[in-house]
């Protein structure tokens, strides 16, 4: 279709106003509310600018786009008004459209004003994959739309040309996701870490994150888990003239609550330093030439019997010397007298998290470099800020590099360091190896995504009831779940796993199985037969100090986990290296 023809279309739509809206729901798929709406525009249905793209191409070439904006945008909210939608509007305008030097002012406020709507209900998006020239403009038009009450979003964000700097610019009300990053991300470990980076950048900007382009369960299963909770696409709803709301409301999949286990395991005992502490009668003279020996750390604790006072700092001591008078007058004083009681002190067993909170909730304008350990009141040793820092940021980098992509919980790498901490310390623990009975016929009867789902389940009954800011959660892989328990209730902890477990099946089979007790399938070896319905076996080897390997441990607590398998009337079974016994758990499945 030559130039001609095409100006002569859309000369025609534009006077007669011949375009449709339809609207795609955003939906936050944890409260399973609708958030609202985007409007996207179609020409007529026998016209060739039927489509978006080509509408809005001919449009641009021929310098009409401004106008066709404002036409979009008037039939937009009369639609939305008409079908009474709750929630926010998204309205599409292109920063070709608003940078142009006719483009119309005060247009956008002059239409809502004559509605029943609020400019707070109106998300105003600007897209990023066509080049901005000059964001100081863009910045100064969409200040201008936030200062009318209206609301803001970067669309197609990782597909256009200012990348990141069209988001610091702009601080927007919302980003979505282009496409490009959901397709797939299930199975993309590369997309993954690139949309938790932009839902932390989020985060710290103030602003919701949307992922459009949703087209399968996984993707938004994925998503969800990384943090993202509104999504919009294809399998939520495709656009429609009048998108069947409740339908909508009623279909989104009941997905588990979104997992926060610890993030660090290890407590500050291994960061500790052994320092001579001061006795509180120890001259300051003393402790003067004590500190004109390089070696010596800047600041150091302040004991009486074993209890720390506080801390005695290098400045502290230079500033009482720092006069021939003061000198006289502070010489022959103990250190009690100056030791500064505010000093950060906390038990070993602190985790490295703890720690860093009460370090970071201090003032502002004061960073400790030191704070003190000890073990029953009493002192044991320092550490150290910048220690503790650079301890978390490796643990974190460990543990995001091998998360289990489903659960994001711990892989298998952290879950063996883990254990050789613990064996290092010489700490008391409780290894529990969880695992899905007849899980393998339930995937092959509903799939793959039911099964994940299965999963995310057991994982967050397990963090619930295994208190993750004490003990250690991780994701062996698949079905198998590991929790190194601190805490003597473990065996309780296990049981109420194991009941939370049988009272959500009916979240995953039907009722005609639930009735049943049984489900027909397929055993490993082929053979079809009736299966009963998913469980829990619980293996559990108790911590012995004969045992210095990763490896062994892990074999105990694969032999206790088979052995609970193999069981029919019992869930757990618990494996006492020390004693050489073995013990079966009351509990009958």
């Amino acid at each position: 279709m030559n130039d001609s023809l095409i100006r002569l279309e859309l000369e025609k739509i534009l006077s007669r106003q011949n375009i449709t809206s339809v609207f795609q729901p955003i939906v936050n798929v944890r409260s399973k509310k609708i958030l609202g709406f985007e409007a996207l525009t179609r020409g007529p249905s026998d016209s060739p600018l039927h489509s978006p793209e080509q509408l809005f191409q001919a449009a641009t070439r021929l310098g009409r786009l401004p106008e066709l904006e404002l036409l979009c945008r008037e039939k937009s909210i009369d639609a939305f008004i008409e079908r009474q939608f709750d929630g926010l509007l998204f309205i599409n305008i292109s920063p070709m459209a608003l940078l142009e030097p006719n483009y119309p002012k005060g247009e956008t406020i002059r239409l809502v004003e004559e509605t029943p709507l609020s400019p707070n209900q109106i998300v105003i998006e600007v897209s990023e994959k066509y080049p901005t020239l000059d964001i100081g403009a863009l910045r100064h038009a969409l200040n201008y739309y936030r200062s009318q009450g209206f609301r803001t979003a970067i669309d197609d964000l990782g597909a256009g040309y200012s990348d990141l700097r069209l988001w610091s610019e702009l601080r927007p009300n919302f980003v979505k996701i282009d496409r490009h990053f959901i397709s797939s991300i299930d199975r993309d470990s590369v997309k993954r870490e690139f949309i938790k980076g932009i839902s932390d950048i989020a985060k710290s900007l103030g602003c919701e994150v949307i992922a459009e382009g949703i087209e399968t369960e996984d993707e938004m299963t994925t998503v969800k888990n990384i943090g993202i909770e509104i999504c919009q696409g294809y399998y939520i709803a495709k656009p429609s003239n009048n998108p069947p709301v409740e339908q909508i409301t009623t279909n989104l999949v009941e997905m588990p609550e979104k997992i926060s286990p610890k993030t660090y395991y290890e407590t500050i005992q291994s960061l500790c330093q052994q320092v001579e502490p001061l006795n509180k009668e120890e001259k300051l003279a003393n402790i003067w030439e004590l500190f004109q020996n390089p070696s010596t750390h800047t600041t150091l604790p302040v004991v009486d019997q074993g209890k720390v006072l506080g801390l005695i700092h290098k400045s502290r001591i230079m500033e009482l010397f720092s006069t021939d008078y003061g000198r006289a007058l502070h010489f022959k004083k103990p250190v009690g007298a100056y030791v500064l009681p505010a000093a950060i002190i906390v038990d070993k067993e602190t985790s490295l998290e703890q720690v860093s909170e009460l370090l970071t909730n201090e003032d502002e304008s004061y960073v400790r470099q030191y704070f003190v350990i000890t073990h029953n009141d009493h002192y044991i040793g320092m550490g150290s800020t910048r220690q503790l820092l650079k301890k978390i940021t490796t643990i974190k980098l460990n543990n995001a590099r091998y998360a289990n992509p489903l659960t994001m919980l711990p892989g298998n790498v952290p879950i063996n360091q883990h254990i050789e901490q613990q064996i290092k310390l010489k700490r008391d623990f409780y290894l529990a190896y969880f695992d899905i009975d007849n899980f393998k016929p339930f995937n092959d009867v509903y799939g793959y995504s039911k099964g994940d789902q299965v999963i995310q389940t057991l994982a967050n009954i397990i963090l619930e009831n295994s208190n993750p800011n004490i003990n250690f959660v991780g994701h062996v892989g698949g079905d198998d779940f590991i929790v190194i328990f601190q805490e003597s209730n473990y065996h309780t902890s296990c049981q109420q796993v194991i009941e939370q477990f049988n009272a959500s099946q009916h979240l995953f089979y039907s009722e005609e199985h639930i009735k049943q007790g049984e489900l027909t399938g397929y055993d490993r070896y082929g053979i079809k037969r009736q299966f009963p319905l998913a469980q829990i076996s619980v293996g559990i080897v108790k911590s012995d100090k004969s045992i210095n390997s990763v490896e062994h441990y892990s074999a105990l607590a694969s032999e206790a986990k088979k052995r609970a398998k193999q069981d029919q009337q019992r869930s757990i079974h618990e494996y006492n290296q020390s004693s050489q016994t073995k013990r079966e758990a009351s509990l009958t499945r």
